[in-house]
């Protein structure tokens, strides 16, 4: 089923040192991040594991 995103807008995430654009949206239950770079996901766990 898809749902209608109500709200789109460009926005950054950062953790520490590690930043990444992509774009937030806003469905009626869900609210999702998805970064212009793909690898970002896998960034994030392998500093975290640092971390």
């Amino acid at each position: 089923m898809t749902q209608n995103v109500l709200f789109s807008s460009p926005a950054s995430i950062q953790m520490g040192a590690a930043k990444a654009d992509g774009k937030l949206s806003l469905t009626d239950s869900q609210l999702h991040f998805e970064p212009s770079n793909k690898m970002l996901p896998l960034v994030l766990i392998i500093l975290s594991a640092v971390i």
